[in-house]
């Protein structure tokens, strides 16, 4: 409730203006009339409604005394409220739903994939492994909870070379699927040295470039990005006798992207192919 204080007590309040839409309080006109404002129980537990929302809400406990200037609890409820309205994790946890909320909104995404690696050995020539795919994602998704329940959360874990994302899950509120793995790059001849199929995800992540006898093929492809986070860069192919370059991780400042396909080969030296990027771990973001 909110009270219109002119309308609840006629003559007793002032009419609503642009500095008290409401009505604000006046004095009496003399010290016996009876037009001025005063207490009454509605007025006064419409105030002590809002001071009292701000303690319950804060799950904060009275301490029983005079609130002042440096030791208000009203004043540090609102505070609290106001900062802790959110929650992150990066890593598996729980959640317990606070008092008296009934919504709310959650961000978040699945494990990115990991990288192909490349395939390339000192006879054979190979194609860029493919890049890894993105963990699915949402933005501010609204779900209705219980106040008080406990929600378990599994936070996606990232991929490594040619490996999955894993899902992050939100207890059986959603869950959000990790990216697949980048193929890796397939090592042959000119004609059949292909480069790897990208991984599947939110989205798919880029595939690796065939390699053929021409320097410069055989890329490896870039890993899938997500709104939290950019992919891992793909990395060029070798031509001459130095070992293919790995992948590039997903970039650590983000979560769930994919890893960066390995680069090829488009010729043949004493080399070992190199790994695939890491993906980047899952995100879950609450707020209420």
């Amino acid at each position: 409730m909110s009270l219109k204080l002119n309308e609840r007590y006629p003559g007793r309040f002032g009419n609503p203006s642009s500095d008290y839409p409401q009505g604000s309080f006046k004095n009496r006109t003399t010290p016996t009339a009876k037009d001025g404002s005063y207490l009454e129980k509605d007025w006064a537990n419409d105030k002590e409604g809002f001071f009292q929302s701000l303690i319950f809400y804060a799950q904060t406990a009275p301490n029983g005394l005079v609130d002042k200037v440096g030791g208000s609890q009203y004043y540090d409820s609102l505070l609290k409220i106001l900062r802790n309205n959110s929650a992150k994790y990066t890593a598996s946890g729980s959640f317990v739903v606070p008092a008296g909320v009934t919504t709310i909104y959650i961000s978040g995404c699945g494990g990115g994939g990991g990288g192909g690696y490349s395939s390339a050995t000192s006879s054979n020539i190979s194609g860029g492994g493919a890049g890894g795919g993105a963990g699915r994602s949402i933005i501010r998704e609204p779900y209705t909870v219980t106040p008080g329940t406990t929600i378990s959360i599994t936070v996606g874990n990232a991929g490594g070379d040619t490996s999955n994302g894993g899902n992050t899950v939100i207890g059986a509120l959603v869950t959000l699927a990790g990216g697949s793995a980048g193929s890796p790059g397939v090592a042959g001849v000119v004609g059949t040295a292909s480069g790897g199929i990208g991984g599947a995800g939110y989205p798919k992540g880029e595939d690796g470039s065939d390699a053929g006898s021409v320097a410069g093929t055989g890329c490896g492809g870039n890993g899938a990005s997500t709104p939290f986070g950019g992919g891992g860069p793909g990395s060029r192919s070798v031509y001459a006798s130095v070992p293919p370059l790995p992948g590039g991780p997903a970039f650590s400042f983000g979560y769930g992207a994919g890893g960066g396909g390995a680069g090829g080969a488009s010729n043949t030296g004493t080399r070992v192919g190199g790994a695939g990027g890491a993906g980047a771990g899952g995100l879950v973001i609450i707020e209420w």
